[in-house]
């Protein structure tokens, strides 16, 4: 792996120079990462009732980059944030915003976000990318954490075979894909 330069001189992975910085530098990280997957909340293809985005994804990618610990305050920040009101979320504003929208139908996966930010993290920081199959696993792994609550909470909402059509199956390509590069890159980061 190639060593970040910092002023502080080099480190051998982010989560080094994560545990050498300073509380306004970890708050950057935060904001830069939820300006992020804010903007992978805008990339989506409209489906109903839960949109395909790159959330997932980038969601994962912080978790194998930052570890549990910062991917889980970039997305409990990133909660906070849409809670507050702020279009952080897919379809929002126009699909309605804070409290209200985050009880809608995306309202588990954006909870299994928080749980796939920790696993995810714990992965990398577990070292879980010493292999490829390993890193597969793990990504395949945290992105269950990601469906397992968002498919149970819109059963509660729809009915149970409306919520794996659309709130799982429909998801399976993509979940692959994010799967592979997620798992080459965690791979890769060794």
């Amino acid at each position: 792996m190639t060593p970040i330069a910092t002023t502080k001189g080099y480190f051998a992975s982010f989560n080094d120079f994560l545990s050498d910085t300073t509380f306004a530098q970890k708050a950057f990280v935060v904001l830069f990462s939820t300006a992020l997957l804010t903007i992978s909340a805008k990339v989506s293809m409209p489906f109903w009732p839960v949109n395909v985005t790159l959330q997932s994804l980038t969601v994962l990618m912080l978790g194998f980059t930052l570890g549990r610990k910062m991917a889980l305050a970039v997305v409990v920040a990133y909660l906070l944030e849409g809670a507050a009101g702020l279009p952080v979320f897919t379809g929002t504003p126009a699909r309605g915003t804070g409290i209200a929208y985050m009880m809608g139908p995306t309202g588990g996966y954006l909870l299994g976000f928080a749980v796939m930010a920790y696993v995810s993290g714990w992965f990398a920081d577990k070292n879980a990318g010493s292999s490829y199959l390993k890193a597969l696993g793990a990504a395949i792994v945290s992105l269950a954490t990601l469906y397992i609550p968002g498919v149970m909470w819109l059963a509660t909402l729809t009915n149970v075979d409306v919520a794996l059509q659309s709130g799982f199956y429909l998801f399976i390509p993509s979940a692959v894909l994010s799967a592979i590069i997620a798992g080459s890159y965690l791979a890769l980061r060794k």
